[in-house]
């Protein structure tokens, strides 16, 4: 994940920075450190998963999977559809 593509996954949760930083219990200039940087520059692989967790929680509590990461929401259906059997 980009940084860019981090900051645009928070952006479509509807967070701020400051929110986001809450929910990884970061300040939240580091949360600014994270969405900083080179152009195409890979963010660090723990907060690319915490950011996919954080956006799965958020589009099932609006009811919109289009919210998630996409690479969550294909991990989701393949659950689902082990769960439907």
């Amino acid at each position: 994940m980009t940084r860019a593509e981090f900051a645009a996954l928070r952006q479509a949760c509807g967070l701020s920075q400051d929110d986001l930083a809450l929910e990884f219990g970061l300040s939240p200039e580091a949360v600014q450190e994270i969405e900083t940087g080179a152009d195409g520059e890979e963010v660090n692989t723990l907060h690319a998963l915490a950011m996919e967790r954080v956006s799965l929680q958020c589009a099932v509590c609006r009811e919109n999977p289009t919210v998630a990461a996409a690479s969550v929401r294909s991990d989701a259906l393949d659950l689902a559809w082990m769960i439907r059997g």
